[in-house]
């Protein structure tokens, strides 16, 4: 019996402060994102023993795995920018954001948003610490019990394979051969005989006459002027001749 009553009377005297527990909190619960992308945790505060007019959220990380990017205030919060009040810690992964709210909050209030980015691929927990203050009006801290917590799961950044290229290697163009004319060959290959001795050893070949004839260029062109030349010359020749044999 007498353990009965001390179990009462402990919980009568227990239920008091547990009324009276205010809590920073987190939210969402849980985050899934992927190594290189952000995302935000909204930080709030639930005051339940009254006005709350000054709150200080304090926040553990795991800096290995994630990076704080900033922070920003709600609406119609006063930031106080002190030392010890206003703290962005990536070495140790802390932080700290303390604002005053004109005429307090009585109920669940947003404070801000804190953005992280997530490192690499693995877990984290952004947690609220117990040295966290939510103030009344007699500068009491009202912080008690559990406080706000965020279960972040990180996976690895995909990588797409690479796209391959085919290189497609230019054709060699052909040659064709028609009515002996050779196409896409060089002047060498046009100006060689068919046995394949090139032109100038053919112009070498030719006779001392055909020499004669086109001055060793072997060139038919001039061969055919320097004979007409020759026949004009012997022509008239012939017809002088004639003539004068005529007049005697």
């Amino acid at each position: 019996m007498k353990k009965i009553l001390s179990a009462i009377t402990l919980s009568a005297l227990l239920l008091p402060a547990a009324a009276m527990a205010s809590s920073v909190t987190l939210a969402p619960a849980t985050v899934a994102t992927v190594a290189g992308n952000t995302f935000s945790v909204t930080v709030g505060v639930n005051p339940t023993s009254g006005k709350a007019y000054t709150v200080r959220a304090n926040l553990s990380f795991d800096p290995a795995v994630l990076t704080l990017t900033g922070f920003s205030f709600a609406s119609k919060w006063m930031p106080l920018s002190q030392s010890g009040y206003d703290t962005e810690d990536n070495t140790n992964g802390v932080m700290a954001k303390t604002g005053g709210y004109p005429g307090g909050v009585t109920s669940a209030t947003v404070l801000g948003t804190a953005t992280f980015r997530a490192k690499k691929n693995g877990t984290a927990t952004i947690s609220a610490t117990s040295e966290s203050l939510i103030l009344d009006a007699n500068n009491q801290n009202a912080v008690a019990g559990s406080q706000g917590s965020v279960a972040v799961t990180i996976s690895a950044a995909s990588t797409a394979p690479a796209p391959t290229q085919t290189v497609t290697e230019p054709s060699t163009p052909s040659k064709t051969v028609t009515a002996g004319t050779v196409t896409e060959s060089t002047a060498t290959e046009a100006a060689s005989t068919d046995s394949g001795v090139p032109a100038q050893a053919a112009a070498v070949a030719l006779s001392p006459f055909e020499n004669i004839l086109t001055f060793g260029t072997g060139s038919p062109a001039i061969a055919s002027l320097v004979t007409l030349v020759i026949l004009v010359v012997l022509g008239g020749g012939i017809w002088f001749w004639r003539r004068k044999r005529s007049d005697y």
